[in-house]
């Protein structure tokens, strides 16, 4: 069988410091929750019994112990990496600017109106030919004039027919 896990002793200001961080609940709540878990082992608690106050399984419970043993209080903090990435300032945009734009770029004047966005690159025949908008078009803009049914029988131009063969 193996042996119980204990929590190192920690002393009256280390017990102080523990019941802060779960009175004031203002920070982290990583941090409180460890800060929980500490203070039940501190407080003979086994780690099944801290696992099912913290509502957590036993593995973490065991882990958060093992990490305040080895780490003490600067473990209780998260250290979170990753994420967003730093924001620059304008000064740094600035410098960014300036080894980022390849020679001559700045004298070139940018011409927008001719973009690919706009279709300038399709040709007239190319394009396909739109109706106005209509009422209960919802704000769409033009509507693509689709092909008509074959039969006229089939308003929908799914291949079923009303009214029979």
């Amino acid at each position: 069988m193996t042996e119980r896990l204990r929590l190192r002793e920690i002393d009256d200001d280390e017990g102080r410091r523990l019941v802060r961080i779960i009175r004031r609940g203002s920070g982290s709540v990583v941090t409180w929750r460890r800060a929980q878990m500490v203070l039940l082992a501190a407080q003979g608690m086994d780690v099944p019994a801290i696992a099912k106050v913290a509502f957590t399984s036993e593995d973490r419970g065991r882990d958060v112990i093992r990490n305040f043993n080895a780490d003490g209080f600067s473990w209780l903090y998260p250290k979170y990496k990753g994420g967003h990435p730093p924001k620059f300032t304008l000064r740094q945009r600035r410098e960014i600017k300036k080894t980022d734009t390849p020679p001559g770029a700045a004298e070139a004047p940018h011409d927008l109106t001719q973009s690919l966005h706009h279709g300038a690159h399709i040709s007239d025949e190319e394009k396909p030919h739109h109706s106005p908008a209509q009422p209960g078009d919802r704000g769409q803009g033009h509507r693509v004039n689709l092909p008509r049914p074959l039969d006229s029988r089939d308003p929908y131009g799914c291949g079923y027919v009303i009214g029979g063969p």
